[in-house]
């Protein structure tokens, strides 16, 4: 009896499930088991598609993708019973992005990259396997899932994501983290309303620059000003405030003042004239509309015409030729105020005027008269001084009060440019030893006799064994009708005739007619120390008018050492006390005899001679000539 056949008790269809493209195929598999699971075989098995449209299967199990769809079930039969299999049908990758397309990661930090699979209609496909390589794994390695991480700062580095044969790549730079953000600039003053573009230069580790960072701005105070995404400041209100700049987790700041706005500006001086070549500093004041003052503003300076008056950006007015006016503006923030600058032509030549000769203690007035190159007179400011003014003061209408003896020069300060002249101080000057005493004193004019001989006068007075000689001295003097005028201090003028001798050389008092005076006179004529003046005037006579001033104060003792005790002689008191003491003492000489003139005849044939007038110095105005007569 042969054995009973075992029955199909189930069929297993592997794999239980594929995935298949439109056109391609899978290869199913289908075991007929019995009760306890084992495989039966040898047992026919029939095959069928779910769904004919999308998937067709054949009588081997081979299954082939007709179109895109669900899964489709394909069944496995034999001896009535089945097994099944879900198989589903995809569109082919036809195209593949990767984004982002370019990415820049730190080092020691990830990027996430995304393949993204299209078919071809455009369709996205998801579920798909995506490969991905780096060209530079050392450097930017990329794992499995598209996460890109930096190493090594470098790059750009080319990644690929490949699906179904498809494949898109993408590029990565791998850049070195910020370690320095420095703010520019660190510190500002902003105006209330104004703006301001600062700028953050970010740095790595060894402070290599660092472009194409992301840069956030803050400001601490928002009411005070704001600050865009790209660090421009806008000032609210007055007061302090930070502003930061932070990348990749580094910071950089600038500290910020913002300043109530300038109201008005002012220069001073308002309007100067300047001479071609020098300078002025001009100065601008600004104020907010309260009138206070403001500082630390920026000021720029122009000028409406550069080539007659430029400025610097401190203000300081060039005179450049001459021309004008013209405006020299200052502004700030908005506001703007200006000064009136005229260029004057240079004084190229000065003419002072005044005695060539001064006494100490007295009064002398100077005057400049400036011309430029054309010969024109100008008015110009003029500063007066003394080179050195041990010598005496002068004031600043040129009046020159000398205080001691020597070479006096006088600058004037026109322009800026010092010009400069020169005049002799002089005084009385003391000669002999007891029993011979005198006083000397020059004239500060010259005196020009018949003959074309000019000299300087000189005022004589000595004594000598109780007798006192009052004379003038001179080579050269001569009057029309021998007519001598002086007077002491404030005391009246008083008219004596002297006698010339025929040498011209001695003009002695009429008292003094014995031998012994004139030899004592002669005697001092010869051997005095001389050099200083007295003011010299000129009469309508034609004779010289002494007038001696400081005799006052000298006399007293030089008479009380003489001891004067012949009741002749003239007594003297102090002329400062009694001004008339002196005057009555020499009218009471008055009357002697005259001793005829040896040159009387002489004079009558010539005719009369008369002294000139006070001369004036003349400077010549050049600062070469000026330096030339430093020189001598």
């Amino acid at each position: 009896m042969e054995p009973e056949a075992v029955s199909v008790s189930a069929v297993v269809v592997d794999p239980p499930s594929t995935t298949i493209m439109v056109g391609g195929s899978a290869q199913l598999s289908a075991f007929a088991r019995d009760a306890s699971g084992n495989t039966l075989a040898g047992r026919p098995i029939t095959w069928l598609s779910g769904n004919g449209s999308v998937v067709a299967v054949s009588a081997a199990g081979l299954v082939t993708g007709l179109a895109v769809g669900a899964p489709v079930s394909v069944t496995a039969t034999s001896e009535g019973r089945s097994g099944v299999a879900q198989v589903t049908v995809l569109a082919p990758v036809a195209g593949i992005s990767i984004t982002p397309p370019t990415t820049q990661v730190l080092v020691g930090a990830s990027a996430q990259l995304t393949a993204i699979l299209q078919d071809v209609g455009g369709n996205v496909l998801t579920g798909r396997t995506v490969t991905w390589t780096s060209s530079n794994a050392a450097t930017a390695p990329v794992s499995s899932a598209g996460v890109v991480t930096g190493l090594v700062a470098g790059g750009p580095f080319v990644l690929t994501a490949t699906s179904e044969g498809r494949s898109a790549n993408a590029q990565v730079t791998v850049l070195a983290p910020v370690s320095t953000i420095v703010v520019a600039p660190p510190t500002a003053q902003v105006p209330v309303g104004g703006t301001l573009q600062l700028t953050a230069t970010l740095m790595d580790a060894q402070g290599n620059t660092l472009l194409g960072r992301t840069v956030a701005w803050t400001s601490t105070n928002g009411n005070i000003a704001t600050v865009s995404a790209a660090g421009l400041i806008t000032g609210a209100t007055s007061g302090s405030v930070t502003i930061t700049a932070t990348s990749e987790g580094k910071s950089g700041s600038a500290q910020l003042i913002i300043l109530t706005p300038v109201a008005s500006v002012s220069v001073t001086p308002a309007a100067a004239q300047l001479a071609t070549g020098s300078t002025r500093q001009l100065t601008a004041t600004l104020q907010d509309v309260l009138g206070n003052a403001l500082t630390g503003r920026t000021i720029t300076w122009t000028s409406s015409n550069s080539s007659i008056a430029s400025v610097s950006p401190s203000g300081l007015v060039t005179a450049i030729a001459p021309g004008g006016p013209v405006t020299v503006t200052a502004t700030s923030e908005g506001r703007a105020g200006g000064a009136e600058i005229t260029v004057l032509a240079p004084i190229t030549s000065v003419i002072v005027s005044g005695a060539v000769r001064v006494k100490a203690g007295d009064s002398y007035t100077y005057t400049a008269t400036a011309r430029t190159a054309n010969g024109a007179i100008v008015s110009r400011p003029i500063t007066w001084s003394l080179a050195d003014q041990s010598f005496g003061t002068i004031s600043s209408g040129g009046v020159l009060v000398p205080l001691r003896t020597g070479t006096i020069t006088i600058n004037l300060t026109i322009d800026g440019v010092v010009w400069s002249a020169t005049t002799t101080g002089y005084d009385w000057i003391s000669f002999g030893a007891y029993p011979t005493l005198g006083l000397a004193l020059e004239s500060d004019t010259r005196i020009t006799n018949r003959f074309g001989t000019s000299a300087y006068a000189d005022l004589i007075i000595a004594c000598s064994s109780r007798t006192m000689v009052i004379y003038v001295d001179t080579n050269v003097f001569v009057t029309a009708n021998g007519l001598v005028s002086y007077s002491f201090d404030n005391g009246t003028i008083l008219s004596q005739t002297w006698i010339e001798s025929s040498n011209f050389r001695q003009l002695i008092y009429p008292g003094s007619t014995n031998g012994a005076s004139v030899n004592f006179a002669n005697s001092i004529a010869s051997s005095r120390l001389f050099g200083f003046a007295f003011t010299e005037f000129q009469s309508s006579a034609e004779a010289a008018i002494f007038r001696v001033t400081g005799l006052g104060s000298r006399l007293p003792g030089l008479i009380s050492t003489c001891q004067l005790t012949s009741p002749v002689m003239i007594t003297v008191v102090d002329a400062n006390v009694a001004p008339n003491a002196v005057s009555a003492a020499l009218q009471a000489a008055r009357g002697r005899v005259s001793i005829p003139n040896a040159d009387v005849g002489l004079r009558a044939v010539q005719g009369p001679s008369s002294s000139r007038a006070p001369m004036l110095y003349l400077e010549n105005a050049t600062p070469a000539q000026q330096q030339a007569k430093r020189g001598h």
